[in-house]
């Protein structure tokens, strides 16, 4: 469902210099069929191609572009979540591509863009067309690459900025606990002394600024995970595994999930 934005990325980036550029599909029911179907100790396996490919997302000169958006959900809805959840913290533990993250050399950008499936949940009353260029406008808008937004890449880059001084504001206050209210929600982290907030972005290892998420509205932390306390509700559906939650609820009590 990506294709054409795909092959735009692609002439973009030869016209911007690549030497190769290099397309990998995610396929719904290839990933039913390991979920179903593999043993137990497949979960979450990588051909030596694929470690190979992420082994060199470390190099200087390769960066990667993920297009997210959800695509044939019913095909993931019924598998079982046992095993969505092992193969998923199984590919998540990868200690090549955890090395590349910590050492600050992966140059890469998770993007959103519209599907069929995602366009018309947002907009049920519209054809899947039109559904998806409303959310495509919607989003550009996010990002500040509209019509009425500064030339090129300007307001994106100027709303970056902005979130990496909200962050430097941040983690000034030393904050030492965060508390947050809402519908269904009570909850609070603990926060380390020193803690450093980010967001809007960050240099790589070579002192290239790069996004990481895109849109982004976010300013983040990692608190104390064994001092998290209280109740929690999702006001928005999540997507977890090609499963889309609806009305996600628990319970923390010193760091732990008891309800």
């Amino acid at each position: 469902p990506h294709r054409e934005l795909v092959v735009a990325v692609a002439e973009a980036a030869y016209r911007a210099g690549a030497a190769a550029v290099d397309v990998e599909y995610d396929d719904p029911r290839i990933y039913a069929a390991r979920i179903t179907h593999a043993a137990p100790g497949s979960l979450g396996k990588r051909s030596s191609a694929q470690r190979e490919r992420s082994r060199s997302l470390g190099d200087e000169n390769v960066a990667i572009v993920q297009v997210m958006g959800e695509h044939e959900l019913d095909v993931a809805a019924d598998l079982p979540p046992e095993r969505v959840a092992e193969d998923s913290k199984r590919l998540q533990s990868s200690p090549e591509l955890a090395r590349i993250r910590r050492e600050g050399r992966l140059r890469g950008t998770i993007c959103a863009w519209p599907t069929d499936d995602w366009a018309t949940r947002v907009f049920p009353d519209l054809d899947a067309e039109k559904a998806k260029r409303r959310l495509a406008k919607d989003i550009l808008w996010f990002c500040r690459l509209g019509p009425k937004d500064p030339p090129g890449h300007e307001g994106w880059t100027e709303h970056l900025g902005t979130l990496r001084r909200r962050a430097t504001r941040l983690t000034k206050l030393d904050l030492a606990e965060l508390h947050v209210r809402d519908v269904g929600t009570d909850l609070r982290f603990r926060i380390a002394p020193f803690s450093m907030w980010r967001g809007g972005g960050e240099k790589d290892k070579w002192g290239r600024q790069i996004a990481m998420n895109v849109p982004t509205e976010e300013c983040f932390i990692s608190p104390d995970a064994a001092a998290t306390d209280g109740t929690f509700r999702c006001s928005r559906p999540r997507s977890f595994g090609g499963r889309v939650i609806d009305g996600l609820a628990g319970e923390f009590r010193n760091g732990r999930l008891v309800r």
